[in-house]
């Protein structure tokens, strides 16, 4: 795993559609708060939770950059950023769009919401998930080999967050955004079936010992913390994040710069593996 500076080219945007992404390899991008954008060798882009401000309303991430397929893993209404999503829809008319029912219907304009019915994303462009679901992106049109799935939700809670991993032609990356008690994260990693290659990990908290061992429940080859840019004394706490998950044997763990403007690119030289 290598990270590939790019500031020079002064924008998310741009340093994506730079990026090169070799073949068994995956990058990985993160645009500022929950947001994240996966791109593959076939040069497509996958955006989730894209936002472009942080709670202060204060510029984050960008909203240059062209997603072949959004998905929304965050439950509406707080979750979303509706004004983004429709940015998005309106400058990239061949992108797609994926979330849950509930996230569906606010984006698409039936909340009831009238700045929502002014500038709705086309309902025939947002696509319907469910937990368990898997998703091949070729069935949107989307010239890739790469699947999407849904973890199981164990606390049956309507309306959370979802965890997911996408499957990059045999490189897996999970995106953990839930709950993180470790008896819902044991039952979550026992319905895996593979090794993890890349842990994403949505911080939440200062919880350094509790995320190491839900960290080495998983077994990633690597783990990328996120999120912690709107948690007081976040860049602290992620420090400790990185000491407490390194004691993790076989677990390395990747830090984005603060400006967010450098990519991630794993590469898996091994083979599959378990």
């Amino acid at each position: 795993m290598n990270g590939k500076g790019r500031s020079s080219y002064g924008s998310v945007g741009r340093m994506l559609e730079m990026a090169d992404v070799p073949k068994r390899s995956v990058g990985v991008f993160w645009l500022g708060g929950p947001s994240l954008a996966l791109k593959s060798p076939a040069e497509c882009v996958y955006i989730l939770d894209p936002t472009d401000e942080d709670e202060d309303h204060s510029p984050i991430g960008a909203i240059d950059v062209r997603p072949d397929l959004v998905l929304c893993t965050l439950p509406p209404p707080d979750g979303l950023d509706l004004n983004t999503l429709t940015h998005m829809a309106s400058a990239y008319p061949d992108a797609q769009f994926v979330a849950g029912k509930a996230s569906r219907d606010w984006m698409v304009g039936r909340m009831g919401r009238g700045e929502m019915d002014e500038v709705p994303v086309n309902p025939s462009r947002v696509h319907v998930m469910n937990f368990k679901d898997v998703l091949d992106v070729r069935q949107l049109a989307v010239k890739d080999a790469v699947r999407i799935s849904v973890l199981p939700d164990f606390h049956e809670e309507k309306g959370g967050p979802w965890d997911t991993i996408f499957n990059f032609y045999g490189i897996y990356v999970c995106i953990i955004r839930g709950d993180k008690g470790l008896g819902r994260l044991a039952r979550l990693r026992a319905s895996i079936r593979y090794r993890i290659d890349v842990l994403i990990w949505s911080m939440t908290g200062e919880a350094a010992e509790e995320d190491r061992k839900g960290v080495a429940l998983f077994q990633p080859r690597y783990v990328v913390p996120v999120g912690y840019d709107r948690m007081p004394g976040g860049r602290n706490a992620v420090r400790r994040f990185r000491s407490a998950v390194s004691e993790t044997k076989d677990v390395k763990v990747y830090l984005f710069p603060e400006d967010y403007l450098e990519g991630l690119v794993y590469t898996k030289v091994t083979g599959r593996g378990d």
